[in-house]
């Protein structure tokens, strides 16, 4: 769906270009992809597009992963302390009360939903919207603004009028890479501030996204908002570079049968 959303902004973006057939009195780029800045400049707003309309659909599943892998989190650190014969004593704790399981309303998907609309409404499953549109509409451009930039360059240098899977590698798997270095910080504050939805506000860490920030800083440095990144950029070459190379081929073959130029 984000790869639709993109084509069709991109699309109409062209369509509707108010300098189509004459050049922006500003020196601007413009949609029309002349120039390799107009290609990032189209590519950027067209993935920002798509970014925000993937983030505004897929909060409510984000908020619910980020649960339970919170859950999963308590899960080991509960049974590394202690027996999983021990049964703790009755408590009146509520939703995050504890077994030797975890979390009780951590069963499925479905249950955690269930516990996010009882306590928070139906509204609580859009917690974290607003962090979720910005790392998704910055990231989502940058992702297919690198692509498409690298993936002009490459075609300009080897002055082919066309770009096969080699390209598409390259440009893909550099995407992949320089999308996570500059959204990971985004993305981390966004699930630190997801994982405490359900905690009384009084048990909160943080209570806003910025106070996150400070904190972060404050007790890690830079540093602390890459925690993690490495093993994201290990994979990331490869598999945001097969990505295109896939989301290529079956473009180009789909053009084909349909009668219509790539």
């Amino acid at each position: 769906m984000s790869f639709s959303v993109f084509e069709r902004t991109k699309k109409w973006l062209r369509r509707h270009d108010p300098y189509k057939h004459s050049a922006n009195p500003l020196g601007l780029p413009d949609f029309q992809r002349r120039t390799v800045g107009s290609v990032a400049v189209t590519a950027g707003f067209s993935g920002s597009i798509s970014g925000a309309v993937i983030a505004a659909l897929c909060c409510p599943l984000e908020l619910i992963k980020v649960q339970m892998q919170l859950a999963n989190l308590l899960n080991k650190d509960i049974g590394a302390a202690a027996p999983a014969t021990a049964l703790p004593p009755a408590s009146n704790s509520g939703s995050w009360r504890q077994h030797r399981t975890g979390p009780r309303w951590a069963g499925s998907n479905l249950s955690v939903c269930r516990e996010i609309v009882r306590h928070k409404g139906v509204f609580g499953l859009y917690s974290g919207i607003g962090l979720h549109v910005v790392r998704d509409a910055s990231g989502t451009a940058i992702y297919f603004a690198a692509y498409e930039t690298v993936k002009e360059t490459l075609r300009r240098l080897t002055g082919s009028d066309t770009t096969g899977p080699l390209t598409h590698m390259l440009a893909g798997g550099t995407c992949g890479v320089v999308s996570w270095l500059l959204i990971f910080p985004v993305d981390l504050v966004k699930s630190t501030m997801q994982s405490q939805v359900l905690k009384p506000k009084d048990a909160q860490e943080f209570k806003g996204a910025w106070q996150c920030v400070v904190k972060i800083h404050s007790k890690l440095g830079l540093s602390g908002f890459y925690r993690g990144i490495s093993v994201s950029l290990i994979r990331a070459f490869p598999i945001h570079g097969l990505n295109f190379v896939v989301y290529e081929w079956a473009r180009s073959l789909i053009c084909h049968l349909a009668g219509q130029p790539e």
